[in-house]
């Protein structure tokens, strides 16, 4: 525990969600420094599309590392520089960490712990659903408790377009209960991707409608490009 007397200077944690084709992976090539990229879904990294964020990745500025299982990530959970230097990157050390995404974080979670503990049933019981929710929380806690601004995302279904007058709910597939409200709870900020009446990428700073939004009432415009090195330069704090 220690007394504060100001806000000290951190960088921010991120946690940026939104429906498929929002711009949130490629939102990464937007981030001029050096990038740690954890990709948990399988297939193509789309951010390795962009030639300039490629050639980054081939000169060893930035780093992707697809995980395929559990235990490619789990020591995360403790210590990002004990996982970089068992990667065989040494000291070095992002500027920003992406987690893409943590809803496939939990799918490699789900298969470990059903791996380790059966299910009769063949599927999920509430015990580990509750083992899935703990190890996707201290993941995510791992990596924004590290020395770099971090960005988590998460992929978003969303029930109703959003519309004057309307209700429109957001929530995480495949997370159980409450698990969306959960993961904000260890991140400083949460903004909404979505693309604009123009097709433009941009992020909702104050997303209420979907009962997510969280900027701990920083001045901000509503709706901003969604390009990493302003967003992260808008929620630095100190």
């Amino acid at each position: 525990m220690k007394q504060l007397t100001s806000n000290e200077k951190v960088p921010p944690n991120i946690l940026l969600y939104g429906p498929a084709g929002t711009g949130k992976s490629y939102s990464v090539t937007t981030y001029s420094g050096p990038v740690l990229l954890l990709q948990t879904e399988p297939g193509l990294v789309s951010a390795l599309a962009n030639e300039s964020f490629r050639q980054r990745v081939e000169s060893g500025q930035s780093h992707v590392f697809q995980i395929e299982s559990w235990g490619d990530i789990d020591p995360m959970r403790t210590s990002l520089t004990d996982w970089l230097k068992a990667a065989g990157l040494g000291n070095w050390m992002p500027e920003l960490v992406v987690l893409d995404s943590v809803t496939w974080a939990a799918e490699l979670a789900k298969e470990e712990i059903l791996r380790r503990m059966p299910s009769k049933s063949g599927v999920p019981e509430l015990q580990h659903w509750m083992l899935i929710t703990e190890w996707v929380r201290q993941l995510v806690r791992g990596v924004v408790r590290c020395k770099a601004a971090s960005l988590i995302i998460a992929q978003a279904d969303i029930r109703d377009i959003e519309e004057p007058g309307s209700s429109q709910q957001a929530w995480l597939p495949g997370m159980p209960g409450r698990y969306a409200t959960k993961i904000t709870h260890d991140v400083d900020f949460v903004v909404f991707a979505r693309r604009d009446t123009s097709g433009k990428f941009v992020v909702d700073t104050q997303a209420s409608a979907s009962k997510l939004g969280k900027t701990r009432a920083l001045e901000l415009p509503r709706t901003m490009e969604l390009n990493l090195d302003e967003l992260v330069k808008a929620l630095s704090r100190g």
